[in-house]
């Protein structure tokens, strides 16, 4: 009995340093994104050493905030339309379930490391981003990982073609 009991505690451990492996694998680097005062996510913000030298003034900017103001910006306009496709009767006027069309997505063209892509999805309102730089789609695949919940469609592409 105390075999089996020690057994299942070893298995235990095993699965959860296995999990917190994995996550890591995945994103090395992240912090604690806040949407609202209440409503945070985790943010990638780096899957290397490397990424952190990199994306040094966005990933300080939310570092020394805890949220991108750009982001914020996007999530007040969001706040307004609804308020014009409700007229103003929005219940209490909180930010909720009616700040997007369910047919609405958010496209996040040109995105960097997906800040306001991953804001806007936690807010559950699909969004659809695309970027040209590999290494910014690892770090917003990084932040998906850790966010599985998020509606997030993410685009490795992009050409910059000059007439």
């Amino acid at each position: 009995m105390i075999l089996l009991l020690f057994f299942c505690i070893l298995l235990l451990v095993l699965t959860q340093t296995n999990s917190e492996s994995r996550l890591k694998k995945k994103c090395k680097h992240y912090i604690d994104y806040f949407v609202t005062n209440e409503l945070k996510y985790k943010q990638c913000i780096g899957k290397s050493d490397q990424d952190m030298k990199d994306n040094r003034a966005i990933t300080g900017v939310i570092g020394s905030r805890g949220y991108l103001l750009t982001c914020r910006v996007l999530h007040m306009l969001l706040w307004m339309k609804s308020q014009v496709d409700n007229n103003g009767d929005n219940g209490d006027n909180n930010i909720d379930n009616t700040l997007y069309n369910k047919k609405d997505y958010f496209l996040d063209i040109g995105m960097n490391i997906g800040t306001c892509s991953a804001h806007i999805a936690s807010l559950g309102i699909p969004t659809i981003g695309i970027d040209p730089v590999e290494a910014h789609i690892d770090i917003i695949k990084g932040t998906k990982s850790l966010n599985p919940e998020f509606n997030m469609e993410i685009i490795y592409g992009g050409e910059l073609v000059v007439i």
